[in-house]
């Protein structure tokens, strides 16, 4: 059996000190937990990934692991998951497969896909998934693509006679 931590990069209000992290500060401690859970004892360190939630900071798990992956020497390295409808499945393979290499091959990949109510990147519960992308008829998406005959901004004009 494997012993590893995981974590989904939530940003939280300290009860205690009413102050919240800023995401430097947030990100730095998860490398630190990654390092700490080497010397440890910990088998494994999971990164989960976020987009579109300003509670969560670990949009680019990639990069937090291979910050993790510098500092460490046989801690395995996973995500969570890798949101591939939401990503270039080539980019994702190129930078993971850097990833393997760079962390002597230590990193195993999850990949899935997203579920959420206010899709990632869009403003308003009143938005649809088309095609794995946000669309938007009321608010503003942030996304590359939307469906035909929409916007990242709305429907189209009307059309002219």
């Amino acid at each position: 059996m494997e012993l590893g931590i995981n974590t989904l990069g939530g940003v939280s209000t300290d009860r205690r000190t009413g102050q919240t992290p800023t995401e430097h500060e947030r990100l730095a401690s998860i490398v630190t937990q990654g390092v700490l859970a080497e010397r440890l004892g910990f088998e494994a360190f999971s990164v989960g990934e976020h987009h579109g939630d300003p509670h969560f900071v670990t949009s680019a798990p990639p990069v937090i692991l291979a910050a993790i992956a510098a500092q460490t020497e046989r801690l395995r390295l996973m995500t969570g998951v890798t949101l591939l409808p939401l990503l270039d499945p080539v980019r994702v393979a190129e930078d993971y497969a850097t990833l393997d290499v760079l962390s002597g091959g230590v990193l195993r990949s999850s990949p899935g896909r997203a579920t959420s109510r206010t899709p990632p990147g869009c403003s308003s519960a009143r938005t649809t998934r088309t095609a794995g992308r946000c669309c938007a008829s009321t608010s503003t998406c942030s996304w590359r693509s939307c469906a035909p005959g929409t916007s990242r901004r709305g429907p189209p004009p009307p059309a002219r006679r």
